[in-house]
Order: C-alpha cells, then sequence, then structure tokens
C-alpha cells in the first residue's frame, strides 16, 4: 500500500483538519502539532524530530551576494530589485516580522511577490523574482535556483517539526510506526540532504 502525501503551509493545514478533512498522519511545527493536540484532532504527538532554518536563493544566472552578515544581508536586499517570500508560511510571517524590526517593510514590500504558500524559488527561474526567502528545505528543493546561505545569526529561526496521529486515522498503529522510522538514521540522512537538521530525541512515541 503505497501512502498518499500532501504538503501545505502550517497553517493551510490546521485549517483543512479544522474543517474535518480525515488524515492519518500529520508533519508539522511543533507549536502547530500541540496545538491540533488541545483540539482534539491528534493523539500521540512525537517529540521534535527535525528542525530548520530560514535562508536566502537568488536568481541561478545572477552574481552571488552577501548575507553573512546583518549588515551585508540588510545591503543585500535593498539592492535586489525583486524579492519573494509567503504571506502565511512559517517563514514568510517571521521575515515580515524582521522587515518590520529593521524598518524595511514598507521598502521591501513595494517590490516583493508574497505568496500564500509553495516553493517561492520556483519564482526565480522565471524571472519573477531575483531573490527568494524561506526555509531553507524548500529553497533547496528547487535545484536550479542558486541557494546563498542561511539568514545572519542575529536575525536566524529556527523551526522544529514533531508529528501527530490524526484522531480520525483508520492507520493509527501504521502512522505511529511510521512516527518511529522518523527519527531513524536513516530517515535522519534523508533529511539532512535536504536541509533540514536533526533533532535529538530519546523518548518515544506516546
Amino acid at each position: 500500500m503505497s501512502p498518499q502525501i500532501d504538503f501545505a503551509t502550517s497553517m493551510a493545514m490546521k485549517d483543512r483538519l479544522n474543517s474535518g478533512e480525515k488524515n492519518d498522519l500529520l508533519i508539522m511545527t511543533e507549536d502547530g502539532i500541540q496545538e491540533l493536540v488541545q483540539l482534539g484532532l491528534l493523539t500521540s504527538p512525537s517529540p521534535s524530530f527535525i528542525q530548520c532554518g530560514i535562508g536566502v536563493a537568488i536568481a541561478p544566472n545572477q552574481p552571488p551576494v552577501a548575507i553573512d552578515t546583518l549588515t551585508n544581508f540588510i545591503q543585500s536586499l535593498r539592492d535586489t530589485p525583486s524579492i519573494t517570500f509567503t504571506s502565511k508560511g512559517v517563514s514568510g510571517i517571521y521575515f515580515a516580522k524582521v522587515l518590520n524590526d529593521l524598518g524595511l517593510t514598507q521598502f521591501i514590500t513595494q517590490k516583493a511577490t508574497i505568496l500564500e504558500g509553495g516553493l517561492v524559488a520556483t519564482l526565480l527561474l522565471n524571472g519573477k523574482a531575483a531573490m527568494a526567502v524561506q526555509m531553507i528545505s524548500e529553497l533547496r528543493a528547487v535545484p536550479l535556483a542558486q541557494y546563498l546561505g542561511p539568514l545572519p545569526p542575529e536575525i536566524q529561526h529556527w523551526t522544529r517539526f514533531s508529528a501527530g496521529v490524526c484522531s480520525v486515522s483508520t492507520q493509527p498503529m501504521l502512522a505511529k510506526e511510521f512516527m518511529v522510522f522518523l527519527k531513524s538514521a536513516v530517515a535522519q540522512s534523508i533529511f539532512y540532504e535536504a536541509g533540514l537538521d536533526g533533532v535529538n530525541c530519546l523518548s518515544g512515541v506516546n
């Protein structure tokens, strides 16, 4: 039996479960999992098993720009002719806060293409954006985009992910078995190649 897999932002997944959509297993942000457990929509939450930072990518043929320090990153933000990020994804919500803290919201949004979700780095390939800011794993999921690296340490934000069994699951035992696999060395190596870092978790699934 092959599993059916779907991808969406954390906010979109919460909305879908709240509307009555039926699934067996949900992987999302640690905070989101806990919220859905409290609402009774998920059971058996796992400890966090991966984490991901936010990174920057640019168009394939564009000369690399400096983002290694906060000063350099701000200058690169000012210099880029266009930029893209999400409005509902965790990275986009956080990046909007960063822009506000830096006093750059108005300057950046007037040259930004802001998507609700999805892989924003795809816009780098068709000329609709020159720079993309999103979770590292999502940027690296677009191989032709030129990944520059993570945000400077001063403004980096790490998001931890965990999993939970949907309360309406028809295969709860299989879902729990898969949650155990997610913490295995094999799974962790796959996550690492995709731009995700492992989180040491010693406790098992409840």
